[in-house]
This record gives C-alpha cells, sequence and structure tokens, in this order.
C-alpha cells in the first residue's frame, strides 16, 4: 500500500479519477498554497463601498458621457479649423468658453458650457485621466444622474469664483468640476457614517485630499512658471462648492437606501437655486471692472469719447477707484481736456497719494498745458518707480528740451526711439535736439527717419 509523500499516512486503496500521492488533508492544504501564490485581482479604494442603485446599460455611465462630451467637443473645435495645443481665445469663445464680458451681460449659460470646452489637447488630457479617477466612487455611492448633475453645478460655482476674481479672463475646461468632485468625496467620506472599516474610509479619505492637493499646487506652478492654461479660482471655487455639497450628502446615508436618492435630487435642487441667486450680486460687483475694461479696449483703439464714457460708468459705480480715476483723466487729456484730465489725477492722488502711473501722465498733461518745468519733476521724481513705455520717455525727452537739458533729452529720446522704433514723434524731436546741440549731420538723418514713418 502507498503511503503520502507529505505526511507519511497510508494512501487509499482506490480513488477515482487521477491518483495523487498525497492524502486528502495535505493535497487540501496544497491546494490551498496553490491558490495563495496566484495572482490576487486588483482592488480598487472603493470596491467595498455601499453600490446606489441604477439602470440601464452597464456602460451608460456619468463617467462615460461626461468624457466622450468633452472629447467630441474638443474633436469638433479641431475639425472646424481650431489649434490642437493651444486653441487661439476666438475659438474657446465661439465654443462655449466662460468670457466676463460676455457671460455677465446675458449669456449665463456659457458658465456650464465652460466645462466642456479646453485649451489644448494636454489640458483635454489631464482633466479626462482626472475624472476617469473620481467620477468612479462618487457614482458608484450616488449613481449617474446625481454624479452629472455634481459635475455641471460644481462647474457652475467655478466659473463663477473665476468670475469674480477676474471678469475679463476667458476659462473654459474641466478642472473646476473635477475639483467639484473631489470635494464632495471629501466632504462625503469625512461626515459619512459608512459601514466600513475606520481605516478604509481613513485610506480612501487622505487618497482623494491628496489627490485635490497634489492638482491644486500644479495649477499655481504653472501660473507661476507663467503658465495660465488652468484657472485656480475655477478650481478653489469647483472646490468649494464640492465640499458644500458633500456636507449635505453624507446626511443622505443617515436615511434609509431607498429614500437617498430624492433627499439628493433636493439638495442638488437647493444648490441650483442658491448658484443662480449669486449670479445678480455678482453682475453689480463686477459692472465697474468691466466697463474699466472696455474703457482700456478703446484707449487701445485711441477711442477717446467712448473710453470716456466707459470710465465715467464705471466710477458711477465705483467712485473710490484710483485706477479708474486715473484711467478716465488718460482718456480726457487724450481729447485734450487737459483741465478735466488734470481734476481726475487729482482725485486718484487723493485716494492714492504718490501713485507713479497716474503722476507720470501727469506730468505729460503739465508739459501740454505748457509748464515743461513742473514736468519735468514730477517725471524725475517717478523715474524707476512704474515700468516707462516709449509715450513716457517721449515726453520726458520733449520736457527736458524745453527747459534747455538737452544731453538728458537726447539720452531720454532715444530710449523712446529703443521701444519702438516705428514712432516718427521721437525721431523728429530728436531732430530737434540735435539741431540746438549743432549736430547737423545727426539732425538730418532723424528729421529723414521721422518723416519716413
Amino acid at each position: 500500500m502507498a503511503n503520502c509523500l507529505k505526511c507519511g499516512n497510508p494512501l487509499p486503496a482506490f480513488s477515482l479519477g487521477e491518483r495523487s500521492h498525497l492524502c486528502a488533508d495535505c493535497n487540501a492544504e496544497f491546494q490551498r498554497e496553490q491558490a495563495l501564490l496566484q495572482p490576487q485581482p486588483r482592488r480598487d479604494p472603493w470596491d467595498d463601498l455601499p453600490r446606489a442603485s441604477t439602470s440601464g446599460p452597464a456602460w451608460l455611465t456619468a463617467t462615460n458621457i461626461l468624457v466622450a462630451v468633452n472629447v467630441a467637443i474638443f474633436v469638433g473645435m479641431v475639425a472646424t479649423g481650431a489649434k490642437i495645443q493651444f486653441p487661439d481665445l476666438p475659438d474657446i469663445v465661439r465654443w462655449g468658453g466662460s468670457y466676463g464680458p460676455l457671460t455677465l451681460t446675458g449669456q449665463y449659460w456659457r458658465t456650464v458650457s465652460s466645462a466642456f470646452v479646453h485649451i489644448g489637447i494636454y489640458h483635454l488630457a489631464i482633466n479626462m485621466w482626472c475624472l476617469l479617477i473620481l467620477t468612479k466612487p462618487l457614482e458608484r455611492l450616488m449613481g449617474k444622474l446625481t454624479t452629472f448633475m455634481v459635475y455641471i453645478l460644481t462647474a457652475i460655482g467655478a466659473s463663477l469664483l473665476s468670475l469674480v476674481w477676474d471678469p475679463t479672463r476667458a476659462g473654459a475646461g474641466a478642472s473646476g468640476a473635477v475639483f467639484g468632485i473631489a470635494g464632495v468625496l471629501i466632504s462625503f467620506f469625512y461626515f459619512a457614517k459608512l459601514d466600513l472599516p475606520k481605516e478604509r474610509i481613513k485610506s480612501i479619505l487622505g487618497w482623494v485630499t491628496r489627490f485635490a492637493v497634489i492638482n491644486l499646487a500644479f495649477g499655481f506652478s504653472l501660473r507661476l512658471a507663467g503658465i495660465d492654461i488652468i484657472g485656480n479660482a475655477a478650481h478653489l471655487g469647483g472646490l468649494i462648492t464640492g465640499l458644500l455639497l458633500g456636507v449635505f450628502f453624507a446626511r443622505t446615508y443617515s436615511a434609509p437606501a431607498e429614500e437617498r436618492f430624492g433627499r439628493q435630487l433636493r439638495i442638488l435642487a437647493g444648490a441650483a437655486v442658491l448658484l443662480v441667486a449669486l449670479f445678480p450680486p455678482i453682475i453689480k460687483a463686477e459692472k465697474p471692472r468691466l466697463e474699466s475694461f472696455y474703457g482700456e479696449i478703446a484707449l487701445q483703439r485711441a477711442d477717446y469719447t467712448a473710453a470716456i464714457a466707459h470710465f465715467q460708468k464705471a466710477l458711477a459705480q465705483s467712485p473710490d477707484d484710483a485706477i479708474i480715476h486715473g484711467a478716465l483723466g488718460y482718456a480726457l487729456a487724450g481729447s485734450r481736456r487737459y483741465d478735466e484730465a488734470m481734476g481726475e489725477y487729482k482725485r486718484a492722488l487723493a485716494l492714492q497719494p504718490g501713485f507713479p502711473w497716474v503722476e507720470v501722465n501727469m506730468a505729460a498733461t503739465y508739459l501740454a498745458q505748457g509748464q515743461p518745468g513742473t514736468a519735468v519733476e514730477l517725471f524725475k521724481k517717478n523715474m524707476g518707480k512704474t515700468t516707462w513705455e516709449s509715450e513716457d520717455y517721449r515726453y520726458y525727452g520733449d520736457a527736458l528740451m524745453q527747459t534747455g537739458d538737452l544731453n538728458g533729452a537726447e539720452a531720454a529720446l532715444l530710449q523712446a526711439i529703443k521701444l519702438d522704433p516705428k514712432d516718427a514723434r521721437p525721431h523728429q524731436l530728436l531732430a530737434q535736439v540735435y539741431t540746438k546741440l549743432g549736430k547737423t549731420a545727426d539732425a538730418e538723418r532723424e528729421a529723414k527717419f521721422g518723416s519716413s514713418r
């Protein structure tokens, strides 16, 4: 009779199937050891989470729908001529990007549509990767509709804070909503009473928090590097909106499973009403900045009449803004309304004494009023305190020439030409300086340059 090779006990004389050289107990232990050596299927951190009831095909998830819509819109942008890496602003706005001058003047739908528009293929790839990771646990917990609505509402919250931060910038991308979903998960796992081991909840909460912090820091690092594809105000807006939603969602898990979805819908409806209610005060608060923005655009076109009108509207809403007073003074000076311009400059300086930009423009106005000596004093006072443009050096050179400082005038006008070689005016003034200095050849050369431009 044969014996077991492992324990030495006698084996049965007859067996069905393949004959084993191990007894029943040793064979069972061998099978257990072999099972442990087999690779275990990978488990995600959220595999133990309760699953919300849902309907429809397994592939028709909120995650898949959101990714598909984002990708389809980007494909449409590229197919209609947008650049694949960094689309131009008109393309971003045309496809639904948020832009304060449009969003805050009636096109409120851009707060939602902007969450589906991306500023290049890299921007899209990063956001879709994050979206795929974060929506899975949220959809498992709360279902398709709640997940989809969280994306929409946190996108609105992200857009609103971005508009408050800077209404003149264009905003686009899913990142605000991605941070919103992260915010929901963070506060939900912190406050919800789930039937899970504390260590498991702590692990999931730590993972989501680290994910949000790392991506927020990444966005700030891009901004510091001069790349502002991802708006950090939008990130914060989405995160805050999500954190607040998550607190209320956590409370729904104290109710029976069949009541949770109804409670979640009421939370979503309340959040939607609150976000809509934020529009009027934001529009009112941002109107001065928008009017000032329109005024700056008009100044770039040298349309001083339109600029004056916009700056006056801005001041009607924000009368204590020194920058707007200074800008209005500049527009008035451009219209040769020098006395009125001087009044606005003085109001700006009363609000912000020693404002270098205002004092430099005031010096140019003194020059236009025939007071070159006063102008030179103000120019010298503010030399190096603010960035001067070609125009500032031209006015300074003119004032120095009129006060008899020809060498100083030459240096200032040469700097003006260096900053803007195409401007004929500093060449013409420099020709006058060289004539006074007796440099005939130089004067003729500069006069020729001035007349040919």
